[in-house]
């Protein structure tokens, strides 16, 4: 299994962090915190899918 990069600082993180270890898979993401806009290219180039998050 690849690992998972998590490129956001922000309220849910210590949730998805617990998530992560509840499900077994906390060896396998990266919670990276808030990463530059000049690097988030670079990061975004190592993952083989991206998802994005929907409040509905």
């Amino acid at each position: 299994m690849k690992a998972m990069s998590s490129l956001f600082e922000g309220g849910d993180r210590q949730r998805l962090e617990t998530k992560a270890k509840s499900v077994g898979v906390e060896r396998h993401v990266v919670f990276t915190g808030l990463i530059p806009d000049a690097e988030k290219a670079d990061h975004y180039r190592l993952v083989d899918a991206y998802v994005m998050p929907s409040k509905r």
